[in-house]
C-alpha cells in the first residue's frame, strides 16, 4: 500500500524600511497550514533548504543551494 501525506505551506513575504543606511529588508516566513507553525527565513535559499529537507525528497539534478548561493542560476 502507497502511503499518501500532504504538505501545505503558507509563505509570507513583507518589507521593511528603509532603514537608517537606506536600505529596504525583506522577511520572509513559512507556516504550515497543518500545524500553524511558523519559521522565519534570512532569505529564499534557505527557505528553499528547509522544505527541501521536509520533503525529503530532493531532486537530483536541481542545484544544490550550497554550491550556489543565488539557488536561481
Amino acid at each position: 500500500m502507497i502511503e499518501q501525506s500532504y504538505k501545505s505551506y503558507l509563505v509570507r513575504l513583507w518589507k521593511e524600511g528603509p532603514t537608517s543606511t537606506g536600505e529596504s529588508i525583506w522577511h520572509i516566513e513559512l507556516e504550515s497550514v497543518q500545524t500553524a507553525h511558523r519559521r522565519q527565513f534570512p532569505d529564499l535559499c534557505s527557505m528553499l533548504q528547509y522544505l527541501e529537507k521536509e520533503l525529503d525528497d530532493p531532486e537530483p539534478n536541481k542545484p544544490n543551494p550550497d554550491e550556489d548561493p543565488s539557488c536561481f542560476s
